[in-house]
Order: C-alpha cells, then sequence, then structure tokens
C-alpha cells in the first residue's frame, strides 16, 4: 500500500492594494463588501490594473509572513480582510490557483 503522498497548497496569483493606514484599509474593504470591485478600488487609489499584480507565487515564495497567510487562505477570486503586511495595510485578492497533476 502506498502512503498518502502530501502536496504543497497549489501556487497562487496575487494582487494587492497599499492603503497608508488601517483605517483606509478598513473602508476600501467595506466598498469592495458593498459591491464595489477590487479593480475600482485600485484605481480610485491611481493604481493601475498591471501594477496590482504581484505575481504568482508558491507558499514559501512569499517572505511576508501575514500576507502569506492571508493569500494561502483565500480561495481563487476572493478579497482579504485588511492585512497587516511589512509596507503597510494592504488588501489581497487571489486571481488565479495554478494546480498540477502529480
Amino acid at each position: 500500500m502506498q502512503a498518502p503522498r502530501v502536496t504543497p497548497p497549489a501556487p497562487r496569483t496575487i494582487q494587492q492594494i497599499v492603503f497608508p493606514n488601517a483605517e483606509e484599509a478598513q473602508a476600501a474593504r467595506a466598498r469592495i463588501e458593498a459591491g464595489e470591485s477590487f479593480d475600482a478600488v485600485a484605481a480610485a487609489r491611481n493604481i493601475a490594473a498591471a501594477e496590482l499584480t504581484l505575481g504568482s507565487f508558491t507558499r514559501t515564495q512569499v517572505f511576508d509572513p501575514a500576507v502569506r497567510d492571508a493569500a494561502f487562505a483565500l480561495p481563487e477570486g476572493t478579497v482579504s480582510a485588511p492585512v497587516a503586511s511589512a509596507f503597510g495595510p494592504v488588501l489581497l485578492r487571489v486571481t488565479a490557483i495554478t494546480f498540477t497533476l502529480a
């Protein structure tokens, strides 16, 4: 009998919006919960769509523990609550989870 295979979490494509303080991040999250899109919140902060994406990462490639934990807890297409990252408060969105067949 083969032992069960343990696989690491699938890589994620992560986007983020950085805020100057937790209050602005929470207000933006409230707007998203009320129906405004993540992209619209970014545009209101003058963040171009191309600047939103951090990239695609495995769990070990994300150096900031708070961002790593939040991003790898999110289902695809969802937005996080404000996260206290090394660069200040952020909202994260996972736009893709890349599953591979072993």
